[in-house]
């Protein structure tokens, strides 16, 4: 991995998390080697050495990994943000998979759940449908970075848009 590589990165990462590639308030260099566990007094100093001279060993395997969620805007029109579908291999059950193809990258289930609620009284189980992470693939949770339910709370309501229309077109 080259110098030019860990600096594109970082800003893409930054992109993601809705800030800007250059000034105060861009990911800095400091934040994402904190992220990937660098000490608070080693994070600036690694990286800013990384993006002068590139990784070394598994930190640059590291690297590659952590950037092929981090997609620019070009791969972005091309790449969907969710893609989903029912599950393979899973025995039949029939219950849809989502995977999110942007940083941070997870994949979830969607699953049938009884939620009891109650009506004069009463006890009734209504059925409904939740959204639950299987596996983050990415850490959800680098500094400045919304709130990781955000991220599949945009995905439970793709589901459900897409499950209305597919409902209305039937």
């Amino acid at each position: 991995m080259n110098p030019a590589e860990v600096k594109s990165i970082r800003q893409a990462i930054g992109r993601t998390l809705g800030r800007p590639i250059a000034g105060p308030a861009a990911f800095s260099q400091q934040e994402l080697g904190e992220a990937l566990g660098l000490s608070e007094n080693s994070a600036r100093k690694t990286m800013e050495r990384w993006e002068k001279e590139g990784p070394t060993g598994p930190a640059g395997i590291a690297l590659t990994y952590l950037g092929q969620g981090a997609l620019d805007d070009e791969l972005k029109r091309v790449v969907p943000e969710y893609a989903f579908g029912p599950g393979l291999g899973d025995g039949g059950s029939g219950r849809e998979i989502i995977v999110r193809l942007w940083w941070p990258r997870f994949i979830g289930v969607v699953l049938e759940g009884h939620v009891p609620t109650t009506l004069d009284s009463a006890w009734i189980e209504d059925e409904v449908e939740r959204l639950a992470v299987a596996m983050w693939i990415d850490d959800p949770n680098l500094p400045g970075a919304p709130d990781p339910i955000e991220w599949v709370r945009r995905a439970a309501t793709l589901i459900q848009i897409e499950t209305q229309d597919a409902a209305e077109n039937d």
